[in-house]
């Protein structure tokens, strides 16, 4: 259904919303497969090129926490918004929030579910449980070692938020803190610093959230270059950094801070109304401001190569209540504004996806709809034609419902974050189903 934005109305975005929501809900898998499980959402892992221990170019379907949560959360809170019109929308919220349960390990979540792999070893042949992808081929014994990772904060943000949707959508209430789980991995007192924040300049013992919950590799601390050159050499048995067989991992040995994870962790913080470190919350949010002040957005995250989604993040949390970001949320708002395409599109680095467009000016959209103060910012004009574009490339499936191709949401990070890609047209699709839903109320509010 392509359009222009000028002059739709709120029915006719509600019917756009509506058959997006049911698109979803078509889409969700009903039984297990090779690729899929019940309740999940089919995605793709992506390695655009051929690269040392990853193997050739390929795209293989394949499960992951990440996905799963982030659109249980986003139909959660749609659903919310008001169940008796989304009824519809229920059991697929239950049964995601079934599957999702699959990645809790312990406090927290982990990316991959467990499965039996089997490969050889010197000293032993066995089969083991290792967290892995369930269908995509890694092809040599240390990737495999390697993808075996320790819980992340990214997802278990997501798990602890969809935890507390459950509860609203159920209406009961349990004690669960997202706090206590993050609170020991801190980027602070620590001897080491991974070297994508040291090549960008980032300041060592940040106070803001490390991605991994995990103890990093017990690197001799002589000075950075010691712990960069293991962190360098990580493929090596002869580094400190090399993973070990059955041992979860983290990726080069060091832990790392990411600006993307910590907007998400701030902003379940925030839901959750655990925000009470407020010396956490400063540093975290300071972290995530300093990456707007750098202006350099295609390297400024390290699992986020969409130059946008920074963007989404940082607003989602603001709207949440996280007010230490506001000198972020004006700096982000003028950067939208500056770099809307003459057709309303936005765009990305041309190497990532041709630009990913669609995912590009998705994030976008959300960003703005999300920071709200239309007035105040100026944006309606940008979000118009951002709408305007979007609806150009809407997409109709099989059923005639209504859907966007989806773009880059998460990479592998570091040196393969624009080349290793996971996308989705669910994830795409769900996400502008809320920049709909925002745009119905301010349009019905007088506000658009």
């Amino acid at each position: 259904m392509a359009g222009k934005a000028q002059g739709i109305t709120p029915d006719s975005l509600q019917h756009i919303l509506y058959s997006s929501l049911q698109y979803a809900a078509a889409h969700q898998q009903k039984t297990n497969t090779a690729t899929c499980f019940e309740g999940e959402w089919p995605s793709v892992m992506n390695m655009t090129i051929r690269y040392p221990y990853l193997g050739n170019a390929k795209e293989c379907a394949d499960a992951n926490c990440f996905t799963v949560a982030n659109l249980h959360n986003e139909l959660a809170e749609i659903y919310l918004t008001d169940s008796a019109r989304y009824s519809f929308l229920q059991p697929v919220i239950t049964n995601a929030y079934t599957a999702l349960n699959n990645y809790k390990n312990g406090n927290g979540y982990n990316f991959w579910r467990q499965y039996p792999v089997h490969f050889s070893f010197k000293q032993f042949d066995t089969t083991v449980l290792l967290r892995q992808p369930m269908a995509y081929p890694l092809n040599t014994k240390f990737i495999k070692k390697a993808a075996n990772v320790v819980n992340d904060a990214d997802d278990t943000s997501l798990g602890y938020y969809a935890s507390l949707l459950q509860q609203q959508m159920n209406r009961k209430s349990s004690s669960f803190s997202l706090f206590d789980s993050v609170r020991p991995w801190i980027d602070e007192n620590r001897r080491y610093q991974h070297w994508y924040n040291f090549r960008n300049k980032d300041k060592r013992n940040s106070g803001a959230f490390m991605t991994w919950m995990g103890k990093e590799a017990q690197v001799k601390y002589t000075g950075m270059f010691n712990t960069v050159l293991h962190n360098l050499t990580f493929f090596s048995p002869a580094s400190k950094c090399y993973p070990v067989f059955n041992q979860p991992y983290i990726p080069y040995g060091t832990n790392d801070v990411d600006a993307v994870v910590n907007a998400n962790v701030l902003f379940a913080l925030a839901k959750a109304k655990q925000t009470d470190s407020s010396r956490i919350i400063k540093n975290a949010s300071a972290f995530i401001t300093k990456k707007f002040m750098q202006n350099r957005f295609n390297r400024a995250t390290i699992y986020y190569p969409n130059r946008y989604h920074l963007h989404a993040a940082t607003a989602r949390a603001y709207a949440a209540g996280v007010e230490q970001l506001n000198n972020a949320v004006g700096l982000l708002v003028a950067d939208i504004k500056k770099h809307q395409q003459k057709d309303g599109s936005f765009k990305s680095s041309k190497r990532l996806n041709k630009g990913d467009k669609v995912q590009s000016t998705v994030n976008a959209l959300y960003a703005l709809l999300q920071v709200g103060h239309l007035q105040e910012y100026e944006t309606a004009a940008t979000i118009n034609k951002a709408l305007q574009y979007l609806l150009t490339q809407l997409q109709t499936d099989e059923n005639g419902y209504y859907y966007w191709k989806g773009g880059v949401f998460f990479s592998g990070g570091t040196v393969v974050k624009n080349f290793l890609h996971f996308k989705s047209d669910a994830y795409t699709t769900v996400m502008m189903s809320k920049c709909l839903l925002l745009m119905i109320e301010m349009k019905k509010n007088g506000i658009l």
